[in-house]
């Protein structure tokens, strides 16, 4: 029976493109939640930051204790990870969270957010691309993204082909860690959870859909490419459906649960500090100015390049 979050942080594991943005906007928006501006990703954690981690690539070196200690230093009190799973779980200090979606349509609008074409998408899954630093590109993107994330960094990587029912299984277990469990498509049902153990206030109609737009719209799978990816994709296919399960059995145990069954969370009380709120500010703030610093150095590296390709053409 799930207990709520107590003295425990929410940790969210953000599976791309499967609806996590629609949680972020929910946490921090209509829950005034202090939160980290990259879609609620603290350095290090998001897709677009793996190289830029509080400590290590992806931060693989950032232990529990070291995460709560800087989530407390600044006043924050919901965090997400975009990325594979980390080494280890640690229940007695975060309460685990996600959202699932088809994994199917998850791919297909993987591909159209970040402008990859339907040729391009399969042939990863014959000839093997791992992009340390792009999890929402290459083979893991559409061979299996659940269970390689939910497994961790080293079967992210795996070459293609290789997720076998060992990894299903071991991914189902690690799924089991999970007591907020959401499914995108049936994401109006499953928000008691939220409402229940996190006490959040439940999102209008126009917070249950967020996101950074639908990408290129005009990349379109045909009905036997999609075959293609359910064909490679079935076992992640398995875990969405066993996702599915859980995610109907906690919201009726949730449903007929007490108020009283799950506690109050503990920052409440002093996240609208002055205190906190200060602390909160000023992160965020030099948050901002390193993502624009970020953002300016990588299109400066991209000037340069055209600029050597330019160079290099035939005279």
């Amino acid at each position: 029976r799930a207990v709520g979050l107590a003295g425990r942080m929410p940790y969210f594991m953000h599976f791309h493109k499967a609806g996590g943005t629609t949680l972020c906007h929910n946490a921090r928006v209509v829950n005034n939640l202090n939160a980290p501006i990259r879609n609620c990703n603290l350095p290090g954690d998001g897709p677009r930051t793996l190289n830029s981690g509080l400590q290590g690539m992806g931060n693989r070196d950032l232990t529990c204790a070291a995460r709560l200690a800087y989530l407390n230093q600044h006043c924050i009190h919901f965090f997400a990870k975009e990325r594979w799973a980390d080494d280890s779980f640690c229940t007695d200090t975060f309460m685990y969270l996600t959202v699932l979606r088809d994994p199917i349509k998850r791919i297909e609008s993987n591909c159209r957010f970040e402008k990859v074409q339907p040729g391009k998408a399969l042939n990863w899954l014959q000839t093997t691309h791992l992009p340390e630093e792009r999890v929402y590109l290459g083979t893991a993107a559409v061979d299996n993204f659940y269970i390689r994330s939910l497994c961790g960094h080293d079967v992210f990587h795996l070459p293609a082909g290789s997720i076998d029912r060992s990894h299903l299984e071991f991914a189902k277990q690690q799924l089991l860690q999970f007591e907020v469990v959401l499914i995108l498509e049936e994401l109006s049902s499953g928000m008691v959870q939220l409402e229940k153990m996190l006490h959040w206030k439940m999102p209008k109609k126009e917070d249950e859909k967020q996101s950074f737009g639908s990408g290129d719209v005009s990349i379109q799978f045909t009905e036997a490419q999609r075959s293609t990816l359910r064909e490679r994709n079935a076992l992640d296919i398995e875990l969405y459906e066993f996702a599915r399960v859980r995610s109907r059995l906690i919201s009726e145990a949730v449903a007929r649960a007490n108020p009283s069954d799950f506690a109050a969370p503990h920052y409440a009380a002093v996240s609208k500090s002055r205190e906190c709120q200060t602390s909160y500010r000023n992160w965020a703030d030099a948050e901002q100015r390193r993502k624009q610093r970020q953002l300016e150095e990588g299109r400066a590296r991209k000037r340069a390049a055209a600029k050597t390709a330019a160079k290099n053409l035939p005279k």
